[in-house]
């Protein structure tokens, strides 16, 4: 039946489906999936899951491919310099065996694989947010066959984005969903030292805050939508749940399985009221949410956290019944069975699967002295296929029923045809390669510490407000600004007024000796159309320096307009390694920004003449497309700034960026590596920065010239403010 519906004029979506184990692995493919996703056990996004060593996933990938069923790999977190040259060694007996495509966040992960395995299949993260077209092409054009988009996107951007891709596109279509855009999130890491961006998230999300759990989203359910999705032209549409049980992901993928079939066949796709019932059983989390495919993102969070699957026997019921169908029984591929068995002649036994064959040549048949081998015997044998992975629909025998051969003769035949079946349908999935190593950079020394820059290092102040920007432009040590788009006016609905300030920042600039840069926004989306609305030509004519570029569409756009080297990467484009910055400046990009969740012993492994090294400044925890405001509500209104607080007091203030509809949550205490400038200096940074927010104008002057006195004039200064180091000393796992 499935076959039938791939073959339907009727587009339908690849159904991706959770393995978080081997056992789920089966689970889902007896449910239906046809492809499925699964981490080995290392730089997978779910570290704690039940991830299957190396020997039980290679034999879950053939177990996969005798089923005509894909296994993407993940490898999708982000690898710090020391875990580089493990890389090729872990993926290289996966892409021997077949895996049909790995999934990649990190941008040096992502270019020592395509190098080194140019035919393996790369899949995009959802870790990287990519939110536009711009970000499609860029990451198409380095290689990636698929992109799986970030999942805060509505029905009518993914169809833009997919009908100007150039490259497969992934959507998200049942399970968790993170408050933050994926790969953003730094609030797991600072709070407890498990970085969310190398598959170790401790969810802080999921705890209550003052108002409710306001960080805390319903689960997805998009199955109202599929036969949308599948009419945009969506490749692949993915269930998340490599965390949860298998009776979970087999059920999910059941019921998925089964609105595709309907539509595949003409139906309108619309999930009954049994399958709704079946998936809220399963799980769900006060409800069920599709308010970012349909752009209503009202009720999205569950406040009161209530799972509405906690001693709940239709609950308790709908996994049993899953597990009984699909994790406790295996579905059993048919093959056809022939024989060949006639006095006299040699015997034969073959199984036939698609256009795969398996046989086995036996001894010359004997004459019968008294019980002969009739043809029930002989079926019975061909039949008797145990716990291989087939089992026989049909028979044909050629016997004249009146030959003979000892039991022991046949078993062994049947054996070998089998195992012969097996090698023709995997030999054509295996790959060979030459032993090598990895891309490296021939210029980049394998250790040790930067040497001191010898007090020439280079200082950014980043500004939010007028009386930061005046305090920076009146520092004498400060030698470059930059300026929060929000502090001009939207260039998409004043461009005049847009270009006016800009022209007036970089004329100040010029004044104070300064060099001038605007950041764009933490994330763009398709629909923000904020890209389009920049003259960045007459913005450079000007005098503008450049701009502090953040997410992957932003910096798909510089790429396409060639502009990428007036521009900094920020700490969001994440460089955890030298293949990440080496693929950074390949495009272009000369200068990038440390990411903050490096050790100072992880940092001394980087290139950082080009790099800059965030010394103070709040930290941003957290880019949501979730309105914290809307959801508590009290809606920000004219004043876009608050604040949240955690079950143990701590404020922790947040941003509402209304044009761009995101939310900044910033940590409640500012990094500060004031003493710190010894150890930060011998790292041989070409620059570090000053992040501002909340400060006054007055604050902002004295941080500068403390900061300026210890880097720039090796001046001990004393730092009495309530800050953090971040994991300057203590790193993340």
């Amino acid at each position: 039946l499935r076959m039938s519906i791939r073959n339907h004029k009727v587009h339908i979506p690849e159904l991706l489906s959770p393995a978080g184990s081997a056992e789920t692995l089966h689970a889902v493919i007896n449910a239906g999936a046809d492809a499925v996703y699964i981490g080995g056990a290392r730089f997978g996004a779910r570290a704690y899951a039940d991830n299957p060593e190396e020997d039980e996933l290679l034999s879950a990938i053939d177990h996969a491919h005798l089923h005509g069923v894909a296994v993407h790999m993940t490898v999708n977190t982000l690898l710090k310099e020391s875990e580089l040259p493990d890389l090729i060694p872990y993926v290289r007996p996966y892409y021997e065996r077949g895996v049909d495509a790995v999934i990649v966040q990190d941008f040096g992960v992502m270019r020592i694989l395509h190098e080194t395995f140019p035919d393996l299949p790369i899949h995009a993260s959802t870790q990287l947010s990519v939110s536009g077209p711009e970000g499609v092409r860029l990451l198409a054009e380095a290689g990636a066959s698929r992109i799986v988009l970030a999942r805060e996107l509505s029905l009518s951007e993914i169809e833009e984005i997919k009908r100007t891709a150039g490259a497969e596109i992934e959507v998200f279509a049942h399970g968790a969903l993170c408050v933050c855009m994926s790969g953003r999130c730094l609030m797991s890491s600072l709070f407890g030292g498990r970085s969310g961006n190398r598959g170790r998230c401790a969810q802080p999300c999921r705890l209550p805050y003052e108002g409710g759990y306001l960080l805390s989203p319903k689960d997805l359910c998009a199955a109202g939508h599929l036969a949308e999705l599948s009419r945009i032209g969506v490749d692949s549409i993915k269930i998340e749940g490599r965390m949860k049980k298998p009776s979970y992901a087999a059920g999910v993928t059941a019921v998925y399985r089964s609105i595709l079939d309907r539509i595949a066949d003409g139906g309108d796709g619309r999930p009954t009221g049994e399958e709704i019932a079946d998936l809220t059983a399963l799980f769900s989390r006060d409800g069920f949410t599709d308010g970012y495919l349909t752009g209503d993102r009202n009720g999205m969070i569950a406040v009161d956290n209530k799972k509405l699957t906690e001693g709940n026997p239709a609950s308790e019921a709908a996994n049993k019944r899953a597990e009984e169908r699909y994790v406790l029984c295996d579905r059993k591929i048919p093959v056809q069975a022939e024989a060949v068995f006639r006095e006299g002649d040699a015997a034969s036994f073959t199984y036939i699967c698609g256009s795969h064959r398996g046989s086995a040549a036996g001894p010359v048949v004997q004459k019968a002295e008294k019980a002969p081998v009739t043809a029930e015997m002989l079926e019975k044998q061909l039949r008797k296929l145990g716990n291989t992975p087939f089992c026989v629909s049909e028979c044909s025998l050629d016997t004249d029923g009146g030959g003979f051969l000892p039991v022991g003769i046949l078993s062994g035949m049947r054996r070998n045809a089998v195992e012969d079946l097996t090698s023709s349908i995997l030999s054509g999935r295996y790959r060979h390669m030459e032993t090598q190593s990895g891309p490296r950079d021939a210029a980049i020394d394998e250790e040790g510490v930067r040497t001191d820059r010898n007090g020439t290092v280079r200082i950014e102040a980043l500004v939010t407000d007028r009386a930061q920007m005046e305090a920076a432009f009146g520092a004498p040590g400060v030698d470059a600004v930059i300026a929060e788009w929000s502090f001009f006016a939207d260039p998409r609905k004043d461009p005049a007024s847009f270009a006016q300030g800009a022209g007036a920042f970089a004329s100040e600039g010029k004044r104070s000796g300064k060099e001038t840069y605007i950041a764009f926004p933490y994330i763009l989306t398709e629909k923000d159309r904020y890209i389009e609305a920049v003259p960045f030509r007459a913005l450079t004519d000007a005098g503008i320096s450049g701009f502090l570029i953040r997410d992957v569409e932003t910096l798909g756009a510089v790429k396409r307009l060639g502009l990428c080297e007036r521009c900094i990467a920020d700490s969001s484009l994440y460089t955890m390694n030298r293949s990440s910055q080496s693929f950074l400046s390949s495009l272009g990009i000369r200068h990038d920004t440390a990411p903050f969740e490096l050790s100072a012993q992880e940092l001394a492994r980087r290139r950082n003449e080009n790099s800059t090294l965030p010394v103070y400044g709040r930290i941003p925890l957290m880019v949501t497309k979730q309105c914290l405001f809307r959801n508590a509500h009290r809606c920000a209104g004219n004043d876009p700034r608050g604040t949240i607080r955690d079950r143990k007091g701590v404020v922790f203030p947040v941003w509402s960026v209304c044009g761009l509809c995101y939310n900044v949550i910033w940590n409640s205490v500012p990094l500060s590596l004031l003493s710190e400038w010894k150890t930060v200096r011998s790292l041989g940074f070409g620059a570090v920065r000053l992040m501002f927010t909340t400060e006054t104008g007055t604050e902002t002057a004295g941080i500068i010239r403390d900061f300026t006195d210890a880097y720039r004039n090796g001046r001990a200064v004393s730092d009495g403010r309530n800050h953090t180091r971040g994991h300057f000393r203590r790193g993340v796992e």
